[in-house]
């Protein structure tokens, strides 16, 4: 994706990034580039963000000319949720001691014996595909059926960008050509929707 446009953007010298929103169509959701002043910077930024490190760059963002240039990329990742829920002490529900059946739609079912995340997420010039989808596979099943799979997506759902602008000796080139963090955030909660990074980059 390459062009000049009017965007949310700002510069933070504490993250020491340049922070870039792409709007969504009907602006429900913004795709956030956060990209690193150094191009060995994105092990810093990911231990430096928080909550409040976001909330700085909402209030920081200013409209501005952007000559922007953004590479297609695509992540997919599964993740295996148990293991990391036992580390934050969420035991019982995959124990013999748990007791599902009176929440479950599942007969007999007592405990979690799996549960896994994957996520999906691809940017083009055409927009954004995008797809999270938990998976729990419960016990005390006879027919030793497959878990239930629960999936949001967000397919093919264009980027609404500002007119092409002219680009003029006070537009500011964020090029991005090396490691960055990028986000999903619903802008009527605030609430980010994913959070991931891209380590290599393609030729496109």
């Amino acid at each position: 994706m390459q062009g000049a446009f009017a965007l949310p953007y700002c510069e933070d010298p504490e993250l020491d990034i340049h922070y870039v929103e792409l709007p969504y169509v009907f602006n429900a959701a913004s795709f956030l580039v956060l990209l690193p002043r150094k191009k060995n910077g994105l092990k810093d930024l990911q231990k430096s963000l928080t909550p409040q490190g976001f909330s700085r760059l909402n209030q920081c963002k200013r409209m501005k000319d952007i000559e922007l240039s953004l590479p297609k990329f695509e992540i997919q990742v599964t993740l295996d949720m148990k293991t990391a829920l036992q580390k934050i002490g969420i035991r019982e529900v995959f124990s013999d001691q748990a007791d599902l059946s009176r929440i479950s739609p599942v007969n007999n079912c007592k405990s979690v014996s799996a549960l896994c995340h994957s996520g999906y997420m691809s940017v083009s010039e055409k927009g954004t595909g995008a797809e999270r989808a938990s998976t729990a596979k419960p016990e005390g099943r006879a027919d030793g059926a497959a878990g239930r799979r629960l999936v949001t997506s967000l397919s093919g759902t264009p980027m609404q960008l500002a007119t092409n602008v002219e680009k003029t000796s006070k537009s500011i080139r964020v090029e991005v050509d090396h490691p960055f963090l990028f986000a999903v955030r619903h802008n009527r909660t605030g609430l980010m929707i994913c959070l991931g990074r891209v380590e290599t980059m393609g030729d496109d």
